[in-house]
């Protein structure tokens, strides 16, 4: 089984093993950190900002998350007219099963809705 980790030491082994030149910048003082070097090797990959906005929101208390969803709305950027982009896979590989189910039966019904409302069946 291969070893993994975060630890200076591993990155620092991974390095001079693997990556000398970035070993040797280390070394020069060219990098920060030891972690800086092994990002810069492409050892280590940082999250995207999606990630990490998935990580916050799995953190997020319940509180917080409703008022995060009470500004977006009240900043108007839903009523802007902002066209939404059909859930990809990507963005559902994500989520739990039932998270995912959730979010294609709301697309759903929000496909519908926009349907029947631009056809002139929209409930007065």
């Amino acid at each position: 089984m291969r070893k993994r980790g975060n630890s200076r030491a591993y990155l620092l082994r991974r390095l001079r093993k693997e990556h000398r030149d970035f070993a040797a910048a280390l070394d020069r003082g060219e990098f920060k950190s030891v972690r800086a070097a092994a990002i810069a090797a492409g050892i280590v990959k940082e999250p995207c900002r999606f990630d990490r906005l998935g990580k916050a929101w799995a953190k997020a208390s319940e509180e917080e998350k409703i008022q995060f969803l009470s500004q977006i709305s009240e900043s108007g950027i839903l009523e802007l007219g902002f066209h939404i982009q059909p859930i990809t896979k990507q963005v559902l590989r994500h989520l739990s099963p039932d998270d995912q189910l959730r979010v294609i039966l709301a697309d759903e019904r929000r496909a519908l809705a926009s349907t029947a409302f631009s056809n002139g069946d929209a409930k007065r």
